[in-house]
């Protein structure tokens, strides 16, 4: 059947309630062919039938095809006739706004789901938070923050990251320190590698190294498992600013405590310290890294090189050229691979 026959079959589908059929004719159709009245049949059916479910798949086949213009005129229709919308999609649509830095959108959106009358539940909270701190918007993901918390609802870990990630961005340091300072109170939320690591990393950004280190320290004192992410992202750390002791440090103290190192922390530690101008312990590291029986990819291969900066230099072409006589499957061109 052609494109054009499945615009028409809609309208039928719709009488006959079959919204499978109707979800799946939608994903044919291109965005002409979602015209004004076929949305209009859609808000007809929705309130005639009292059930959203309709009009929900197509506001998030609008969404999904980021036509958010459109979807917001269906989802207007719908509140106007006081069809009550899914918690879900208030999320999508507020972070399809928000996506596109119509705050305002987003923020309207938000408080016509407090005024809808629904029992906010916290998923969605935090869905919302997420939306508000991936486009940098601190402000009202605090003020939704702090609503959750009114409300009787604790924030769990992926809320502190998402909190701890948006002050990061914006290298807001009491916000950062505002989090954290929080979740040490918090007895409902038990941190585990991934909030260490965002913590670390958002530290790391504003520049405080004693906080790194005050909580690499916790961490090795903890039950937290360490993994390869947050000892690259402590390697990482130490390389930008210059703190290479406390990075050999962490390399001998691992290897004591029998850490598995991989290529990508082996890296990390090399990365380090050419950075810093230690190519030749860093020329030792990776010639050891035969004899643990690790290789090298591309992705690996290039951050070395980048480690050098971009001018060519004597150092650099005699590390380059030792890479490939140790990894032979790897070319020159392997260095610009992930550039």
């Amino acid at each position: 059947m052609r494109p054009e026959a499945d615009a028409l079959l809609i309208p039928r589908l719709i009488e006959e309630q079959n919204f499978a059929e109707v979800a799946k004719q939608l994903t044919s159709l291109s965005i002409d062919e979602i015209t004004p009245q076929l949305l209009e049949k859609v808000v007809d059916s929705t309130v005639q039938t009292g059930d959203p479910t309709l009009s929900e798949l197509v506001v998030s086949e609008l969404i999904s095809r980021k036509q958010i213009k459109l979807a917001v005129q269906l989802f207007h229709k719908l509140t106007k006739h006081k069809v009550v919308v899914s918690q879900p999609l208030y999320v999508s649509l507020i972070q399809a706004l928000a996506g596109q830095n119509d705050i305002d959108g987003a923020v309207m959106a938000y408080y016509h789901l407090k005024d809808s009358g629904q029992n906010i539940r916290v998923e969605t909270y935090a869905g919302i938070v997420d939306a508000y701190t991936n486009v940098g918007d601190m402000i009202n993901a605090k003020r939704v923050f702090d609503e959750m918390y009114k409300c009787g609802f604790n924030a769990d870990v992926r809320t502190y990251i998402s909190m701890i990630n948006g002050y990061a961005k914006r290298n807001n340091s009491s916000g950062i320190s505002g989090i954290y300072n929080l979740l040490r109170v918090d007895v409902h939320v038990e941190p585990d590698y991934e909030l260490y690591q965002a913590l670390l990393r958002a530290y790391g950004q504003i520049g405080d190294l004693n906080m790194v280190f005050r909580l690499w320290d916790g961490i090795l004192v903890s039950n937290i498992t360490i993994d390869g992410p947050l000892v690259k992202t402590i390697f990482q750390i130490c390389g930008r600013y210059g703190a290479l002791a406390r990075a050999q440090a962490v390399w001998r103290k691992l290897h004591i405590a029998s850490f598995q190192f991989d290529s990508e922390t082996y890296t990390a530690y090399m990365v380090a310290l050419i950075e810093n101008g230690f190519s030749q312990p860093a020329l030792e590291l990776l010639l050891s890294m035969k004899q643990v029986n690790l290789e090298l990819d591309d992705k690996c291969a290039s951050s070395i090189s980048a480690a050098f900066g971009e001018e060519s230099s004597k150092e650099k072409e005699h590390f380059l050229q030792t890479v490939i006589e140790q990894f032979p499957h790897l070319t020159m061109g392997s260095f610009n691979a992930h550039a």
